[in-house]
């Protein structure tokens, strides 16, 4: 017997009911995510009502006419992104509440594929116990970002989600909350960090997301897995005996300006761990309320993990500097840095300053954003040579030649080099060398060169005046100016005398002037209103009040007599200190500050960076005529 398939003269199909029984199962599921997200106290409202709402929505399903074939049921489903907003929006935080809105409305712009994978990550993190704020809340934040910010390809979306499950699945909490951050910020900004403050954009790039294993764990003592290579009589390691053309046993190549000495020690690059993206290539803008600079044409991974951008290549100009971008550029070899810090240093760059330096010059590369007025022209980028042996272009006028080391501060221009060593200017008038000065830095202008540290030679035909450590300040000009100015240090070397080897004599000066078209020199003491003489002796001079000055204090021994036995049982004026301390069996740090006194008082030059003493004259003279071996001036 059929039914009439009317109840209480109302039509209705079997359908009806089915349809309703998945309805009511569905709301019942998304009403288990709610609770999962809020606790049970907070639902049990919503649980009241929503059985109110499905006796309501069983009257209105059971008592619908299907005015169009078998589809006369009324489906109000509460679906995912519907219940994720609800518990965003219960959190009361207005950046969750905006989030869910977004989430929900992005919803239906993520395939099935894709929703099915949100829906199981989220299930795993609360099974995780993974914080609501600010976990997933970030994490519900990267997705809409993708679509709607970003519009993100469908490909790149599926990296994101697929790393996003391993991250979920190996990561512990802090860790993945990073992860969760930087890519919510990176699809909003398309930035690796984004501050009020500062911020680094990516631009003109191509990118992929990816999940770095761990390195496996190498245990020392397990020989199993070493692989054990068979000997054939062909291995023989002395069957060819000439070496190939990359052999360490052919001639070294002297370092060039243009390379990393194998004395530097870069900075190792750190071990990229984790979630990552990484840049095929990649425009790095780094920008702050002072600069906007560019890293362009470059490559490498940054790590979501740990906000650290591993780099190789790309150029970097000095507009901040105020200098022109197609006159100074640094190209980059490897490099790293910190998204969130407003600084990028490269251990090797290689720089060229069109009308300065012969070509690329290897050397240190530093980038810092720092506070300044809008009309001052940045300090940085900076710039720094390893070698002081470059033949830099510019330098003074026709009179000056130059070889040393070639900084770059800003736009300043000074000879710093990362190795230290000392640079040299020779200056002519009229094709003669009048003076020859070393310095760790000079500083060059358009009108000056000046050395706050130098060793100055002035050419008295065959012979010279020598000073080891003034302050020198050389003037030039299209006014033919040729103009040497020295002032005494301000350091342990203000009281060493210049010396004479022409008129074999020591003088002691405050300031030297010289006019180098006037054939000599203005030496003054600084006496303030007080007349002050100028103290002039013989290299032979001899007092033996001086000789016990000499013994300094603090000392186990005399220092002159010990340096000047030294040199006048070995026959010779040149050693290095470490040979007298293993003649004398005396500590080499006491022995170092004896030959620093001895620097000091003129008697000795020492160079505290190779250890190596030279006596002078003067000396062996002053010790043996302390001994009464020779005669000596004494006026």
């Amino acid at each position: 017997m059929k039914t009439s398939g009317k109840i209480y003269g109302r039509k209705t199909n079997s359908t009806t009911a089915a349809a309703f029984v998945r309805q009511r199962r569905i709301v019942l599921a998304y009403l288990a995510i709610i609770y999962e997200f809020q606790g049970f106290d907070s639902v049990k409202k919503v649980l009241r009502y929503t059985f109110i709402f499905l006796l309501v929505s069983t009257s209105i399903c059971l008592a619908q006419r299907a005015n169009k074939g078998n589809s006369g049921a009324v489906t109000t489903a509460l679906n995912f992104a519907d219940s994720i907003r609800i518990v965003l929006e219960n959190t009361r935080n207005v950046d969750a509440t905006v989030i869910g809105g977004s989430f929900f409305s992005a919803w239906s712009g993520f395939g099935l594929d894709q929703q099915q994978t949100i829906q199981r990550q989220t299930a795993l993190m609360k099974k995780k116990k993974f914080p609501l704020r600010p976990h997933m809340v970030d994490y519900f934040g990267a997705l809409p970002n993708a679509v709607s910010t970003e519009h993100a390809e469908g490909s790149k979306i599926d990296g994101f989600l697929k790393v996003a499950a391993k991250v979920i699945e190996l990561e512990k909490p802090d860790k993945a909350r990073s992860f969760f951050n930087s890519s919510k910020v990176f699809f909003q900004a398309h930035a690796l960090h984004f501050e009020k403050s500062s911020r680094v954009y990516a631009r003109d790039d191509e990118y992929s997301f990816d999940y770095i294993e761990p390195a496996p764990v190498i245990a020392w003592d397990d020989t199993t897995n070493i692989p054990v290579q068979e000997s054939t009589p062909q291995d023989n390691p002395y069957d060819d005996i000439a070496p190939s053309s990359d052999s360490v046993y052919q001639d070294a190549q002297p370092e060039g300006y243009d390379q990393m000495p194998g004395w530097v020690n870069p900075t190792p690059v750190p071990n990229q761990e984790g979630a990552v993206i990484r840049f095929s290539r990649i425009t790095l803008g780094l920008v702050t309320r002072y600069d906007s600079v560019f890293l362009k044409n470059t490559k490498g991974i940054y790590s979501l993990r740990d906000n650290v951008f591993v780099g190789e290549g790309g150029t970097f100009d000095w507009s901040p500097a105020g200098l022109s971008p197609d006159s100074v550029i640094a190209t980059f070899s490897t490099y790293f840095f910190t998204a969130s810090k407003n600084e990028l240093k490269a251990d090797m760059v290689k720089l060229n300053y069109i009308g300065r330096t012969p070509g690329p010059v290897a050397g240190s590369f530093e980038y810092k954003s720092q506070a300044r007025k809008d009309s001052v022209d940045s300090t940085y980028p900076r710039f720094k040579s390893f070698q002081s042996n470059i033949a830099i272009q510019g330098i003074g006028d026709a009179n000056v030649q130059y070889r040393g080391g070639f900084s770059l501060v800003g736009k300043k221009i000074s000879s710093a080099s990362v190795s230290g060593e000392k640079s040299r200017i020779d200056v002519y008038h009229n094709g003669e060398k009048k003076f020859e000065a070393t310095s760790p830095e000079f500083f060059f202008t358009d009108s000056t060169i000046a050395a706050n540290k130098t060793h100055i030679n002035i050419i008295h035909g065959n012979d010279s005046i020598v000073h080891k450590t003034v302050r020198m300040k050389y003037f030039f000009g299209n006014d033919s100016t040729q103009r040497l100015y020295l002032q005494k240090d301000k350091g342990d070397m203000r009281h060493t005398p210049y010396s004479s080897s022409f008129f074999n004599v020591d003088f002691a000066a405050d300031v030297v002037q010289w006019d180098l078209y006037s054939d000599s020199l203005n030496v003054l003491s600084d006496g303030g209103r007080n007349t002050v003489p100028v103290i002039i002796e013989s290299t032979d001079f001899y007092d033996p009040e001086d000789f016990r000055l000499l013994k300094g204090d603090g000392f186990s021994f005399h220092p002159l007599a010990l340096f000047a036995n030294y040199g006048l049982k070995n026959r010779t004026r040149e050693y290095y200190l470490g040979d007298l301390v293993a003649s004398t069996k005396r500590n080499y740090a006491e022995l170092r500050k004896a030959a620093e006194f001895l620097s000091q008082k003129g008697m000795i030059e020492y160079d505290p960076k190779s250890d190596k003493v030279k006596l002078k004259k003067k000396t062996t003279n002053f010790y043996l005529a302390q001994k009464g071996e020779i005669d000596y001036d004494n006026l």
